[in-house]
């Protein structure tokens, strides 16, 4: 191929600029500055985009309702110990349960953790029924020790249970954490620790609860090799543990004896991308209806005039294939809020969910009330 050669650029047969040729017509100093206009160049496009992804949150964060708006749903606090937070509901027995995560440390505001427990940083589950008024009745501690030591994985803990039924028993799956961290180095009470996440795992861990004990477990690897999992939405009822992966196409997984059966919608919708798995994925009216929800990070320079916030919608996949979603919506404030669980009760729907990652609450609205607030997508 012969090539046309001006001082400045090149081009190939059809036209199009040829790289190298390019690169060698040019002298240093020039070379140099073409790299330098090209790096600038595509900080300028990483940064465009970033500010575009921040307006489009922050749109999003001052176009949020609170959920009582929506349908008139009734909140309740969820007074069962200190610090408890991020419930899972399910409507189990003939009456509600909800499991409760207690965490066991305290964020501090220059972001090391405060060691609460002789155990280091492991959280406990509680199991707690509720009444008819959403008032506990029952309280008890799952022991989960034995399951920390059977899997590395969840080492140092087991975070955000979610509560579902398969093949008629009682389910739970846990997003297990393991640090990284020396393990010789034993966290202990009132120590002030400072975690390095850069080899720390998160991994999905299910485990069947019976006479209030958690029964045979399994470490559910990543399908993707991520080092960090977190958010899967467990399809209840199912025959077997399904769990829905990636909420924008759908992305669904059966998992049996070790092995995965994915499905996934052959386009993914562009109003659900950057959103995450919350509650479960139930079973309702015509199809499987969820709570989903987007993170918007905050800075923390300015973390009081651009905090975090946590925003959350409701999804319905139908049986004919359409997808539908609500108004986006927050339950208390523009803040921290994770909805970890979805039950029908009646003709209502309960949502449970955590404040600030220290306190948990309930909300009950309407069946028929969702059912006007989802649009097709």
């Amino acid at each position: 191929m012969s090539h046309h050669r001006s001082g400045i650029s090149a081009a190939t047969a059809d036209g199009t600029p040829d790289s190298a040729a390019s690169a060698a017509a040019l002298g240093p100093l020039q070379r140099a500055r073409v790299r330098l206009h090209a790096l600038a160049s595509n900080s300028v496009a990483r940064r465009l985009t970033r500010i575009r992804t921040h307006l489009t949150s922050a749109r999003s964060a001052v176009f949020a309702v609170p959920l009582k708006r929506l349908g008139g749903a009734i909140a309740v606090r969820l007074d069962v110990t200190e610090g408890a937070c991020n419930p899972s509901i399910l409507a189990w027995g003939g009456g509600l349960i909800t499991a409760v995560r207690v965490p066991a440390y305290r964020l501090e505001e220059d972001g090391k953790y405060r060691i609460l427990s002789e155990h280091g940083l492991a959280s406990r589950t509680l199991l707690v029924d509720l009444d008819a008024a959403l008032r506990p009745t029952r309280v008890r501690e799952l022991e989960t020790e034995a399951l920390r030591q059977k899997h590395d994985e969840a080492r140092d803990g087991l975070e955000d249970p979610r509560l579902f039924i398969s093949g008629g028993k009682l389910m739970c799956l846990w997003n297990g954490l393991n640090t990284g961290r020396d393990n010789h180095h034993q966290l202990r009470r009132d120590e002030l620790w400072a975690p390095d996440w850069t080899s720390a795992r998160n991994t999905m861990i299910v485990a069947e609860i019976r006479d209030d004990a958690v029964r045979e477990s399994a470490v559910i690897a990543s399908p993707f090799g991520n080092a960090r999992e977190k958010n899967w939405m467990p399809e209840s009822p199912s025959d077997s543990p399904t769990f829905c992966y990636r909420v924008a196409d759908d992305y669904t997984l059966i998992y049996s004896e070790g092995d995965y059966l994915s499905s996934a919608r052959a386009t993914a919708h562009s109003r659900l991308t950057g959103w995450s798995g919350s509650s479960q994925m139930l079973a309702w009216r015509s199809g499987r209806l969820c709570v989903v929800h987007k993170a918007i990070r905050g800075n923390p320079a300015l973390k009081h005039l651009a905090p975090a916030v946590y925003l959350h919608k409701f999804v319905f996949f139908s049986e004919d294939g359409r997808t539908y979603e609500s108004r986006t919506f927050f339950f208390q404030r523009r803040g921290i809020e994770f909805c970890a669980g979805l039950a029908e009760d009646g003709e209502s729907l309960v949502l449970s969910y955590g404040v600030d990652d220290a306190s948990a609450h309930l909300s009950r609205i309407n069946s028929d009330q969702v059912q006007k607030l989802l649009r097709r997508i």
